[in-house]
């Protein structure tokens, strides 16, 4: 594993953590240009299009 892809992918994770799904998105198709490893490429692009389904606003 690269360590571009890795910084990418973490980058990635943690604005999925904090439901920043579009920067999210983003940053999962960044990692899966960067890597090689179709598994890891495939990972990112089905986390990519995890976070570009619509969801519902957060309640306040």
């Amino acid at each position: 594993m690269s360590q571009e892809y890795r910084e990418l992918a973490e980058q990635a994770a943690q604005f999925e953590r904090d439901e920043y799904y579009q920067w999210a998105r983003k940053f999962w198709l960044l990692a899966a240009d960067a890597t090689a490893s179709e598994v890891n490429r495939t990972w990112a692009i089905n986390r990519a299009d995890f976070c570009s389904k619509p969801r519902p606003p957060k309640e306040i």
